[in-house]
């Protein structure tokens, strides 16, 4: 799928690729994310490969990558399975500008080609602007949760 942002540029969106480890991690130190090379290459090829994962870059005209997403399918024993799109950022330069919408509609066409019917997100509470660009391409807030972790 391809649109032309206010750059004009084309954006082009394409499962990732190793190559993209150097833009993936530029994008995700912009949401506060930093991440090592030596890990973003064993996640990127665990995905690849991967029958319950997926990911999504989006790439302009000259091959930059200016937004990725990643989506697994989860089991659980007392829902149907469902996909998470539990990873979603854009290029700030590049937001606004429907990128994002395109990000997650190749999520959404992943989850039907699994015959999943239902795409969840989770968004930290303190990313407002996120709450918003859900909404508006048709996502509905089901629930509020407090999220609990602990290393092991």
């Amino acid at each position: 799928m391809k649109i032309k942002n206010k750059y004009e540029s084309v954006i082009r969106i394409r499962r990732v690729k190793t190559r993209d480890i150097a833009q993936l991690a530029l994008l995700s130190s912009q949401i506060g994310h930093e991440q090592s090379f030596s890990v973003l290459r064993r996640q990127i090829r665990f995905i690849k490969w991967s029958r319950v994962h997926a990911g999504f870059v989006a790439v302009d005209s000259v091959g930059d990558v200016v937004g990725w997403a990643h989506v697994f399918v989860r089991y659980m024993l007392y829902h149907k399975p469902r996909v998470e799109l539990s990873e979603i950022v854009v290029d700030e330069n590049f937001r606004g500008n429907g990128i994002g919408k395109l990000l997650v509609g190749a999520c959404e066409r992943w989850a039907r080609e699994r015959h999943i019917e239902l795409l969840v997100v989770h968004t930290n509470v303190l990313r407002k602007e996120a709450f918003k660009f859900y909404e508006k391409i048709g996502y509905t807030l089901a629930k509020k949760t407090m999220f609990f972790w602990k290393e092991v």
